[in-house]
């Protein structure tokens, strides 16, 4: 199976009502034009599991924050980079821009 698309992804409700995805600035459709053979299929399991991916990063987060407060509050240089990413992913996943 090929890689998905690459992002940034972009969803959306056009001034019709209907929900759009963008990726890389193109509609994100199984058939689009210029998609690499099994590029529909990689979008569509990547779709289907982020359900389990939001799950892992919700885990995830909250470990990291129960490490840092059990030991007081102490924060290793890489969970200033990755504990964010991880918040700012799971907003992401419920709604926030």
């Amino acid at each position: 199976m090929s890689k998905h698309t690459p992002g940034p992804w972009r969803a959306w409700h056009d001034s019709y009502g209907r929900f759009q995805i963008m990726a890389g600035g193109l509609p994100l459709s199984p058939s689009r034009e210029g998609a690499q053979p099994g590029e529909g299929e990689a979008n569509a399991a990547l779709i289907a599991s982020a359900p389990d991916l939001l799950a892992a990063c919700e885990e995830a987060a909250w470990a990291i924050e129960s490490y840092c407060e059990d030991h007081a509050g102490e924060r290793p240089t890489d969970v200033t980079v990755v504990l964010p990413a991880l918040l700012s992913a799971i907003a992401k996943a419920g709604g926030a821009k």
